[in-house]
């Protein structure tokens, strides 16, 4: 087939993968509100596959069955590691998926002008690559090593891994939320890792082929290489676990604890000062101290709704709930399902809750003689007196939660599954550099 042809195949392939991938991730997103992500995630993990080894092949000829059957095995060893974490930690309720999300919409909506700016310089990243790989494929023979090892080069460099650099980013920002709920972090942590196999294999891959991973190796039984593990090869994809996964979930969990607490600590201070209203004997003045407390908590909820995007951005839909734009319903939908996952509006919605309680209490005391009202306004004050006291418990209580099991689950697995696919790597490497011409 001439060059021309073959070249311009490839540009057809190219296209109707990306559109395939693009139609993958949406179909995720909707399977994840469903709670149903296997065949999605799989998916996606396929076509990678297809992608990488198909265009190699369509551009330099260089196929091997055995190197194929090496990555997509290795590549599931993800199922594996969600199976012990889940063993270990226990299964997670389906709503975390629906919050995990919506998390994600939530950093497009506060880093508008930088998730642009990203997006597109991967957009070029994935434009290039057809570029390239076409000089490379004009300027040398095909089936030619040094065709072959520059195409798994590029490939590598720009289809491959430039597409996991917006993922990373987005994963960290989502794992050092400080809105995240505890088992949302868990399942966002666990999703990682799984996301993280694939990538680790192929910059192991990539590491080796750029002259990273180590010198020359020998070739043993079955053509696997001989020798010890690389150290800098496991150092580098373990550097890497710690930088995209183990430390942003540490500083969420942190980071998650201290405003729970200080959320908590607000709402404890206004059912405190209820109460300091209610214990003083002052009969008329009551009502104007609670209608005045009430005032104070419109503006608290107020200010914390303007003062973030998110919040704002369900307001807006909330406004309108039966016009909602059909490419935002999913995401409402969402938001409505689970916001008790999220602390801000936990705050509000006790906030509103306590607000009732306070018409509750005017309404009773209007009711009520000069003689009776402050033995009244007592026992209302005994009873959040009592409200009062379990807000400290609670409190206290999460303030002396250590950090979960997870992160050392997560990272003895790490550590083991980063030495395996050091090890793929340098196999895959050395199958390509030895692979018939």
């Amino acid at each position: 087939m001439p060059k021309i042809l073959l070249y311009l195949l490839f540009l057809v392939a190219y296209v109707g993968w990306a559109l395939a991938c693009a139609k993958s991730l949406k179909q995720l997103q909707s399977s994840l509100v469903a709670g149903k992500s296997f065949w999605s995630s799989e998916m996606i993990l396929l076509e990678g596959l297809v992608g990488f080894f198909g265009f190699i092949y369509m551009l330099s000829g260089l196929w091997s069955l055995k190197l194929v059957l090496l990555i997509l095995v290795a590549s599931h060893m993800g199922g594996l590691v969600a199976w012990l974490l889940s063993a270990i930690l226990g299964s997670m309720s389906e709503k975390t998926g629906m919050r995990a999300m919506w998390a994600g919409k939530e950093i497009d909506i506060r880093y508008p002008v930088p998730m642009l700016i990203l997006g597109i310089m991967i957009g070029l990243l994935s434009f290039s690559y057809p570029v390239v790989a076409g000089i490379l494929f004009f300027h040398h023979p095909w089936g030619s090593p040094v065709l072959q090892i520059l195409m798994v080069k590029y490939t590598l460099l720009l289809q491959t891994l430039s597409g996991y650099v917006l993922l990373v980013i987005v994963n960290v920002l989502l794992l050092s939320s400080e809105n995240l709920d505890d088992e949302t972090r868990q399942r966002i942590f666990i999703n990682q890792m799984i996301g993280l196999i694939p990538a680790a294999i192929y910059l192991a891959l990539a590491f080796w082929a750029f002259g990273i991973g180590g010198g020359a190796l020998d070739i043993g039984i079955l053509g696997i290489p001989t020798g010890t593990i690389s150290l800098q090869t496991l150092i580098l994809l373990l550097i890497l676990f710690a930088a995209t996964v183990l430390i942003p979930f540490l500083v969420g969990t942190q980071r998650a604890r201290i405003k729970s607490q200080r959320l908590l600590e607000r709402f404890k201070n206004f059912v405190a000062e209820l109460e300091g209203i209610l214990e003083v004997p002052t009969g008329p003045l009551y009502i104007p101290k609670i209608n005045q407390l009430r005032q104070n908590i419109a503006g608290t909820q107020q200010q914390m709704v303007n003062g973030d995007a998110l919040l704002v951005y369900d307001a807006q839909l909330q406004q309108n709930p039966n016009q909602i734009p059909d490419s935002e319903k999913t995401i409402a939908d969402a938001i409505q399902k689970t916001r008790d996952l999220d602390p801000r509006f936990n705050f509000l919605d006790d906030l509103d809750k306590f607000s009732k309680e306070l018409d509750d209490v005017v309404a009773d005391l209007q009711t009520r003689t000069p003689a009776t009202i402050e033995d009244t306004a007592k026992r209302w004050s005994e009873r959040f007196k009592i409200r009062k006291e379990e807000l400290v418990k609670t409190i206290d209580a999460a303030a002396s939660k250590k950090p979960l099991i997870t992160a050392s689950a997560g990272s003895v697995l790490s550590a083991i599954v980063m030495a395996i696919l050091s090890e793929v790597g340098k196999t895959a490497w050395e199958w390509i550099k030895q692979a018939p011409r």
